[in-house]
């Protein structure tokens, strides 16, 4: 080694000679190399942390020592910064309403990013998304309450109750509703927005 930590060219002939002549070593690139394949084993054959065993083997001090010889490919940079601001702040919304909506499409499964732009352009903001979810959770309490109602009669009751609906017996405050209550107790509430009105179709 030299004052500046480099080879010498005779070591560094005497090492490559049987490398093609235009080789040249440099351990920036070697240290990239090496841990750029040790984390794509680290990742496909253990679970744990490519970056933290990579830190251990290098004897690195931290993490941002080791980061500095990981090299990132354009095009995962592009990617990076196209879930960054095609999907905005909180992209991972989307992400999650894309699983539960679409599940497999005709989409690749590998690009989660255009699932996620087709829920955007639906659905709209991430406001827009909240509103839908307290509404969702409103109608999902509302089914739970009718449920434990109906639940807490016995089976004789629920079948005289449906009697009752099929001919048209039991009363609620707006015409065209029939009421499972028989009397209304939500006075504040329009028929059309609650879970024990039911809708009578004319044939």
């Amino acid at each position: 080694m030299n004052q500046r930590n480099e080879m010498l060219k005779g070591t560094h002939d005497s090492l490559f000679t049987n490398f093609k002549k235009n080789f040249i070593f440099g351990s920036l690139k070697m240290n990239r190399t090496f841990i750029g394949l040790m984390t794509d084993v680290v990742k496909k054959k253990t679970k744990r942390n490519p970056l933290e065993i990579s830190k251990f083997i290098r004897n690195h001090s931290d993490l941002d020592t080791t980061n500095t010889y990981i090299d990132i490919p354009k095009e995962h940079v592009d990617y990076i910064a196209s879930q960054l601001f095609d999907k905005g702040y909180f992209g991972y919304t989307y992400d999650l309403f894309s699983k539960v909506l679409l599940g497999e499409t005709s989409i690749s499964s590998d690009d989660p990013l255009r699932k996620s732009a087709v829920i955007k352009d639906i659905f709209g903001d991430i406001y827009k998304i909240e509103n839908l979810a307290r509404y969702i959770n409103v109608i999902e309490q509302e089914d739970e309450d009718l449920f434990h109602y109906l639940n807490g009669h016995s089976e004789n009751a629920l079948q005289e109750k449906m009697l009752l609906l099929n001919f048209g017996q039991l009363p609620a405050k707006e015409a065209n509703y029939q009421c499972i209550y028989g009397k209304c107790i939500f006075l504040d509430r329009d028929c059309n927005k609650c879970p024990f009105a039911v809708p009578i179709f004319t044939r």
